[in-house]
């Protein structure tokens, strides 16, 4: 492939340089079509040679990488997601506790993949040494869907 490019190339620059000192008129005419017919014949001979099979493995390794690299995509987008849901119920929940002048140790939210597509949250652990309230389980099951069931209270205030 390499000796029919090179090939072209050379035919192209000695083209040229017979045009560029060849006087205006018929003849130059004439000889450009000749020129470009050749270069063209240089160019597609080749290709009616080409043995398409030999890339086909190529193409078919190529779309396995594409595709493992979709997955790849796909499964790192959803830890983000199952991360910034986390991130945003605990928050919530840190806040709604420091309105109703609670102050919590720590919050985890779990959540599980819904059939939907979804992250949902499904359980809540959480840790403040004044136990239990029972407002802020009321707030958290009524906005973020978690039972009170699924809330675990760990603290001196009992769970």
């Amino acid at each position: 492939m390499s000796e029919t490019l090179r090939g072209v190339c050379v035919f192209s620059v000695l083209c040229s340089a017979v045009l560029t000192l060849m006087p205006s008129g018929g003849p130059k005419r004439v000889l450009t079509l000749l020129c470009t017919a050749e270069i063209l014949y240089l160019v597609i001979v080749p290709l009616t040679h080409l043995d398409i099979s030999e890339l086909m493995p190529d193409t078919a390794l190529y779309g396995e990488q594409s595709e493992r690299l979709g997955l790849d995509a796909q499964a790192a987008l959803r830890r983000s997601e199952r991360v910034l849901i986390e991130e945003e119920c605990r928050a919530y929940i840190m806040d709604k506790a420091a309105e109703l002048g609670l102050e919590l140790d720590s919050v985890e939210v779990e959540l599980k993949w819904d059939g939907e597509g979804f992250w949902r949250p499904c359980g809540v652990l959480i840790r403040s040494a004044e136990g239990r309230n029972d407002e802020l389980c009321a707030i958290i099951e009524l906005q973020l869907g978690i039972a009170g069931s699924e809330q675990e209270w760990y603290g001196d205030g009992g769970s």
